[in-house]
């Protein structure tokens, strides 16, 4: 598979460049049968079991690295009956009021660029 940007770490408190990339989220969830990305994509379409709005927006992060690196056919797919789409929408609806984090606007600007390619091969 293709090389994805890298998801930022920035506001994590973590070294820059540490931290886990977006191949690393895609591949990840491309070594899950289906059965199992099933059970991903539902644990993460929970948002009520996400404590915090910090954790939360971590997961939206790495829906975001699954939308932008999987191919267009994966990342549309349902498995069991939910797409890496439709579970990072989920996601975004439900982020709360407030500003949205360093790390989740730099996660976002590759997806803003996916959609537009997307939707101009159509």
């Amino acid at each position: 598979p293709p090389h994805c940007p890298l998801l930022p770490t920035l506001g994590t408190g973590m070294p820059a460049g540490t931290g886990r990339s977006n191949d690393y989220h895609r591949d990840k969830f491309l070594s899950l049968s289906a059965s199992r990305r099933a059970s991903v994509l539902q644990r993460y379409s929970q948002v009520e079991q996400f404590g915090t709005r910090k954790e939360l927006l971590r997961h939206t992060c790495h829906a975001c690295a699954w939308v932008v690196c999987l191919s267009a056919e994966v990342a549309a797919t349902e498995f069991g009956g939910l797409s890496p789409v439709g579970v990072l929408t989920k996601l975004i609806q439900s982020r709360q009021s407030g500003p949205l984090p360093e790390r989740l606007q730099h996660a976002l600007e590759p997806l803003r660029s996916r959609v537009a390619a997307v939707l101009s091969d159509e």
